[in-house]
């Protein structure tokens, strides 16, 4: 009774909790609903959106064929990886998989068979835990007992809200799981609602922003902003509503990166050139730039030779006032160029203390002179010691101002000259005819001998003396006198008993002469008489058809009879070589009373021999040596006889005249009709040597002593000048004969011959450019201020123009007269570097060259009487010494370290180039001809070792004619130079 009534207990009880807990979810469930986003889904903005569990969320897109991968982004579907046939049963449901990068995720929400921790299929909790359909099959309990039970999945027991209940076995079966926490749908709580071990996982609510929905995402309890696209500003090009405020690239004008033509010019100027159009390209922001980029429009006119407003003329109707000095004008413009001023032609700057060609200055003279004086001024001037002025015959002149602002000489003047014998007080010291600066009477040397016999020898000057205007008779002074033999030099050659010879005989009286007798020669050496040499004297006869006694008979008898009367014999009196031989043949001859042999008769002698075919000299050879005289305009000859016969002139014939210092076409002249030159080499230890550039012979060496920096042929080839350490030297390079030494104090780097040969100029390492007088070695003119280095190199222009020198980086013309500077043209030569390191005129005068060292160039510059202009700049391979124009002005040289380049003048281009190994090159030159080149340098590892190269450079292919190694072997070869 007690057992019955506790089971109908039980079961009241387990009714009433199920009830409970039905009431208890659908509380639950009506809490869910009325905090919930939305009930249905017109609650929901947009037509795309749906109520689901309280939220709107977006429908899923229809499905589409996804481009590559599994599937669409955002994509869903229902998933279950459990047994087949247990979805749907018991606990088992479906999940839920999403499409993410073209993937289907992981399956999320499915529940699958869970096997309970007995191990058994069922964990007798009153569920179908095998998702078979039949629940708690073969569980069996004991009535009354207890245990713990979980009916939510295996893997949520125990995490975050889940916990475990209890159940109770009634009528041998587990009764329903009591007080047990399963999962529940997860919230925003900071709780793990679903027992997953995660809080808030996957937890969000839709939300929606200007651009649309998006999503507000759950962590730790609390909701996060709205994760909703938001505004951006508009980008233009992408055909989208980039700031969502319903327009598509508004504000813009173009798409960026795209490109129209444009055009800021009139329209009909547009295809005329030089007006183009250009193009823009649209920016980033979709906006056309301003700028039109490669457009060429319209500008105002002007002269260029182009038609800048581009209306189809160019230069049209141009004009504008000119200027010529202080006279206006107008000028037009004609092909690019202002041509035609009207203006009167410019007034020439005087000195008159006015600007006459209205350039703002005063006195400003063409080419950068200075006024002295204004022109016409007068004054007294004296330019004599101030001391003689006014002492009579001393006295001022006066001097004008000339038309080029320069003082005239003092006209009129008297200045005091060298004291004369003549009464007079010539230096106005205020003596007549007395010795300068003492009272004594004015002498002078004297001498009557022969010119350069004075100092010789005995001889010597004596004194004169100045006694009332008038020279005394030359004493104490010694001349020449004839020679004896007394071991001086009484003539006064300079040789002592030269040449004193005398006869002597020293046989008896009356001997000399006779027979074989003759006399003898003394010759005088140190002051003596020396033995009689020569002379014959009398000894016994012999019988040798002589009169060996010098006693006026020969052969006296009887002691030389040869024969008795009536005796004959064969006889022959020529030479014994040429007897026997035909046609010469024997004589007779016979003894006479007077023991002699009588006259050969009968005997055939050696003729001269003739051209006959026979052997006339009996020397066993026909016609030899027989010649007969012959010439032609070139000289002598002959015709030798062969067999009887003359054969042909031989004497020289007439040739080609070539420079070799010979008459070839015997016309009386040496190499006439060419410009045959003359070349010489320099070297370190004061040699010149001279040589026929056309036979690679040396004709003449010259010892200058000292060490020589340049050499230079004069233009008339009569004179060869030498710069040294501190002279200047002119030679005969003929006779090799010094004509003059000039001391200049200062190293001789180098120099220029005016073009007729009279003046020659200097340059200085003392920075300085002088010019002599090369007859006399008066210094004419001196420039010491325009240069800041060496002067390395000088070239006097051929029509006399200037003197060019090199120094401070620039080209300098100089007035041939008084050396100041007409003008400097600047290259691109460093001044503390000495460049240019060499210049030279072109024999025409139209071009200067300039080497510059550092900078590898040669400048070719185009000059006139006042200025110039570069017209080009030529390189070459190592750093260069020396440029200078071939004799012909063909050719262009630049010379320097390893190698010599050839350039054609007419076409600044390269004609040929030679290159040198373990060489320096300093200097080279080309002839008149244009044919040959002369390089002179020295060894690269012995300075000592001077080279010398001729070539002849006739073709591009240059041919060497001589390598020298030995003439200049003990110091290296420095200068070269061809004359005219």
């Amino acid at each position: 009774m007690r057992r019955t009534t506790s089971r109908v207990s039980f079961r009241r009880f387990w009714r009433i909790g199920t009830l409970f807990a039905v009431l208890s979810l659908l509380s639950f469930q009506f809490l869910l609903t009325s905090c919930a986003e939305c009930q249905y889904d017109s609650d929901c903005t947009g037509d795309d959106y749906l109520c689901q569990s309280g939220a709107c969320i977006q429908k899923e897109p229809t499905r589409r064929t996804p481009p590559t991968g599994d599937c669409l982004d955002g994509e869903t579907r229902s998933c279950y990886n459990g047994p087949a046939g247990t979805v749907g049963k018991g606990p088992c449901k479906e999940g839920k998989q999403s499409c993410v990068g073209g993937t289907w995720g992981s399956c999320v929400g499915a529940v699958i068979p869970q096997a309970p921790p007995t191990g058994k299929a069922e964990a007798c909790d009153g569920q179908d835990n095998d998702c078979d359909g039949t629940v708690d099959e073969e569980c069996r309990c004991t009535d009354g007992t207890k245990q713990k039970c979980f009916t939510g999945s295996a893997a949520n027991r125990g995490k975050g809200i889940c916990k475990d209940g209890e159940q109770v076995c009634i009528d041998g079966t587990w009764g329903q799981c009591l007080n047990q926490k399963l999962p529940q749908a997860e919230i925003c709580d900071n709780i793990d609602n679903d027992c997953d071990g995660v809080i808030d996982n996957e937890v969000k609510r839709a939300c929606k922003g200007k651009c649309g929905p998006g999503n507000e995402i759950c962590k730790a309890g609390q909701w996060q902003a709205c994760d909703a696209p938001q505004p951006t500003a508009e980008k233009c090009g992408d055909q989208k509503d980039n700031d969502c405020d319903g327009g598509v690239d508004e504000g813009c004008d173009c798409n960026p990166g795209t490109k129209q033509s444009c055009y800021g010019g009139a329209p009909a100027t547009k295809t005329i050139s030089p007006c183009k159009a250009g193009s823009q390209t649209c920016t980033p922001d979709g906006k056309w730039p301003t700028e039109c980029k490669g457009q060429v429009t319209p500008i105002a006119e002007k002269c260029d030779g182009v038609d800048n407003d581009c209306n189809g003329r160019i230069d049209d109707n141009l004009t504008k006032t000119c200027q010529r000095g202080c006279n206006t004008g107008n000028e037009v413009c004609e092909a690019g160029k202002w041509v035609k001023c009207s203006a009167a032609a410019a007034d020439p700057e005087i000195c008159n203390k006015k600007d006459d060609d209205c350039n703002g200055k005063i006195d400003d003279l063409l080419g950068g002179g200075t006024c002295e004086c204004s022109i016409g001024q007068k004054e007294v001037c004296y330019t004599g010691p101030t001391s003689t002025r006014g002492t009579l015959p001393c006295k001022p002149g006066e001097r004008t101002c000339q038309n080029t602002g320069k003082w005239s000489f003092c006209l009129n003047q008297v200045v005091p000259q060298t004291e004369l014998c003549n009464g007079k007080d010539d230096d106005c010291d205020g003596q007549i005819d007395n010795t300068p600066k003492t009272s004594n009477a004015l002498t002078t040397k004297c001498y009557d001998g022969p010119t350069g016999t004075a100092g010789k020898g005995s001889c010597k000057e004596g004194v004169k003396r100045c006694n009332n205007g008038k020279w005394t008779t030359c004493q104490n002074q010694v001349i020449p006198k004839t020679e004896t033999c007394n071991g001086k030099d009484d003539n006064c050659d300079g040789s002592v008993d030269e040449n004193l010879k005398r006869s002597c005989y020293s046989g008896p009286a009356g001997t000399s002469g006779k027979g074989i007798c003759k006399s003898g020669t003394q010759t005088c050496a140190g002051g003596t008489w020396g033995a009689c040499s020569g002379e014959v004297t009398p000894r016994a006869e012999t019988c040798n058809n002589k009169d060996d006694n010098c006693d006026g008979t020969a052969d006296e008898r009887p002691t030389c009879d040869q024969c008795t009367q009536g005796q004959s014999q064969a006889c022959y009196t020529g030479p014994t070589s040429t007897r026997g031989r035909l046609p010469c043949k024997d004589g007779r001859q016979s003894c006479l009373v007077s023991g002699k042999w009588g006259t050969c008769t009968g005997q055939v002698l050696p003729q001269t021999e003739t051209c006959n075919n026979k052997d006339d000299d009996c020397d066993g050879k026909i016609d030899d040596g027989v010649t007969q005289p012959c010439s032609t305009v070139c000289g002598k000859g002959a015709k030798v006889c062969t067999n009887g016969t003359f054969g042909a002139c031989n004497a020289p014939t007439p040739k080609t005249e070539v420079c070799n210092a010979k008459d070839d076409d015997c016309n009386g002249k040496i190499d006439d009709g060419l410009n045959c030159s003359l070349l010489a080499t320099t070297d370190w230890s004061g040699t010149i040597h001279i040589w026929d550039p056309y036979t690679q012979k040396k004709s003449r060496t010259i010892n200058g002593g000292v060490r020589i920096y340049v050499a230079r042929f004069s233009p008339n080839r009569s004179m060869l000048a030498t710069g040294t350490s501190s002279n200047l030297k002119i030679w005969n390079p003929t006779t090799g004969a010094a004509i003059r030494t000039i001391t200049t104090g200062s190293t001789v780097r180098s120099v220029a011959w005016s073009p007729d040969s009279k003046l020659i100029a200097v340059g200085l390492d003392s920075d300085e450019v002088r010019i002599y007088d090369a007859s006399s070695g008066a210094q004419k003119a001196r420039n010491s201020t325009n240069f800041t280095s060496n002067i390395l190199a000088l070239a006097w222009h051929p029509n006399g123009h200037w003197v060019a020198a090199a120094s401070g980086g620039k080209i300098h013309l100089l007035s041939t007269t008084t050396l100041t500077r007409i003008t400097a043209l600047q290259t691109a030569g460093v001044a503390s570097a000495s460049e240019p390191t060499y210049i030279d005129v072109s024999p025409s005068g139209q071009y200067i060259s300039a080497s510059v060292g550092s900078s590898k160039l040669v400048e070719l510059w185009s000059v006139t009487a006042t200025s110039g202009s570069k017209i080009k700049s030529l390189n070459v391979p190592d750093y260069i010494y020396e440029t200078r124009f071939g004799l012909s002005g063909k050719f262009l040289l630049g010379t320097g370290y390893s190698a010599t380049v050839i350039w054609t003048v007419a076409t600044q281009t390269k004609y040929a180039q030679l290159n040198f190994s373990n060489t320096w090159v300093y200097s080279s030159h080309i002839d008149t001809s244009g044919k040959y080149l002369a390089i002179t340098g020295r060894d690269g590892n012995n300075i000592s070792t001077g080279h010398f190269w001729i070539y002849d450079i006739s073709t591009s292919t240059p041919k060497q004619l001589l390598r020298d190694t030995t003439t200049h072997k003990n110091n290296y070869a420095r200068s070269v130079d061809f004359s005219r």
